[in-house]
């Protein structure tokens, strides 16, 4: 155990930032799960009658599975804004934390 220890303990050791990259990737992975979760429960409440179950485009709705990954803010204002006649505002009833875990789920693919 000793021999590990120092062995760790080396500060150009890339077996020590493998380590930690892997614990540091796992435990970010748990949290997003955990918000996916959560925007899983607020999309089925509020977005599924339009965007579909599954984030499957139904009729005229957008396809969220196809929202760029890289855009949070249009997404963002989307929610919160609305779009055009086909996508109310949300503000009233969601605030940016609610918008936050929604974008989880969205990521997730459902």
């Amino acid at each position: 155990m000793n021999v590990l220890m120092a062995y760790c303990n080396q500060p150009n050791n890339v077996w020590t930032w493998v380590l930690a990259w892997v614990l540091c990737t796992a435990l970010n992975f748990q949290a997003c799960a955990s918000d996916a979760d959560l925007g899983r429960d607020l999309y089925h409440e509020l977005c599924a009658g339009c965007h579909g179950k599954d984030m499957l485009k139904p009729g005229l709705a957008f396809d969220l599975k196809t929202f760029p990954a890289q855009d949070y803010s249009r997404f963002e204002r989307s929610v919160l804004q609305g779009k055009g006649t086909g996508m109310p505002p949300w503000q009233a009833q969601l605030n940016v934390e609610d918008v936050r875990l929604l974008w989880a789920y969205v990521r997730s693919g459902g």
